[in-house]
């Protein structure tokens, strides 16, 4: 199968993308991490959110997140409202319907109360979310082992804390 010049580039920076967001999860005792629109555009560095792209984006990260859910405007497969990414499968807990992301990780989270999630948003609080080289640079310090993974960091940017 013949692959396009940037589909390359895209599965090395979905990786990037994905090992990040699963320490993220990973050091908040997380199953579940949810994406919305505005998380994907900067994660990705990208305005569009075609169902293609997204379909790519959780393939190329399926060893961290094997199961994912996307939600998508009614009637349309290019406005992306929200992206599930677990590790756990969502099947049992994810209601059905339409409804606000919020409400539907409320619904999750109380269906047994099993499955821990929380919105990258929520987590990053009022930072911004880290550019590909901020990721690269955290996660390589962890590699090294200079820094350790704390909440603190992934709250902050990865830029001041853990030691």
């Amino acid at each position: 199968m013949k692959t396009k010049p940037y589909d390359e580039h895209y599965r090395r920076q979905h990786r990037i993308v994905g090992h990040y967001l699963a320490v993220t999860a990973w050091i908040r005792g997380l199953d579940c991490i949810v994406l919305d629109r505005s998380d994907v555009q900067t994660l990705l560095r990208i305005s569009d959110t075609r169902e293609g792209r997204v379909t790519q984006f959780v393939a190329d990260i399926k060893p961290w997140f094997q199961f994912n859910k996307a939600y998508y405007k009614p009637r349309s497969k290019t406005f992306l409202k929200s992206l599930f990414l677990s590790r756990a499968s969502l099947d049992s807990y994810l209601p059905k319907g339409r409804m606000g992301v919020d409400q539907r990780i409320a619904k999750a989270i109380t269906a047994n109360g099993a499955l821990k999630i929380e919105r990258f948003s929520n987590i990053r609080g009022s930072n911004s979310a880290p550019s590909e080289t901020e990721m690269v640079s955290y996660l390589a310090l962890l590699a090294a082992g200079i820094k350790s993974p704390t909440v603190n960091a992934a709250n902050k940017g990865m830029t001041k804390t853990g030691t």
